[in-house]
């Protein structure tokens, strides 16, 4: 790296798509304003060996990795309730911005999610793609006189073994 300093800056954005097998091409739709930033965390489960020989383990395996998305949903549409609420499109009449959302128990949904924002590269632009996420929490929705309502998502980010490469959870490409 040397003396460059590679630091990433300003907002990015979000969008989602329906989960497309083997990592295919999804058809994506951009959430809108977000409030707040983007997160996106990978932690992993180990496995240690830890000999009586020794004061402390030799050895740290890894046995699952996990994954999560977070961001903040400024434009309360129906179809990102939709995805923040964990519904499945039928349940969604209309189209936005007018529509019905019929809110059951949650339903089994997978999307592919991308987000780009800056990077390093020389356009400046890296992007993240997601092959297959579930959402995990809606956060309180808010609606109040003295701020724009917003909802918070979090995603698990799922290993998606239909993909033949090695970007089994996400690929990263900066530009």
């Amino acid at each position: 790296m040397g003396n460059t300093l590679y630091v990433l800056r300003k907002g990015g954005t979000v969008s989602r798509s329906a989960w497309v097998t083997a990592g295919g091409a999804g058809s994506f739709t951009d959430v809108g304003y977000l409030d707040g930033p983007i997160t996106l965390a990978l932690n992993w489960e180990d496995v240690e060996f830890e000999p009586e020989q020794e004061d402390g383990p030799i050895l740290s395996e890894p046995t699952s990795t996990r994954g999560e998305l977070k961001f903040t949903l400024s434009e309360q549409s129906a179809s990102n309730f939709l995805l923040a609420l964990r519904q499945p499109a039928a349940n969604l009449t209309g189209a936005d911005p007018m529509g019905t959302l019929l809110v059951g128990a949650a339903a089994a949904q997978y999307h592919q999610m991308k987000i780009v924002g800056s990077g390093p590269g020389t356009a400046k632009v890296r992007t993240w793609t997601i092959w297959k996420c579930a959402t995990q929490s809606a956060g309180a929705i808010t609606v109040s006189k003295k701020e724009f309502g917003k909802v918070e998502v979090t995603m698990k980010c799922l290993l998606d073994p239909s993909v033949a490469t090695l970007d089994k959870i996400f690929k990263q490409i900066d530009t």
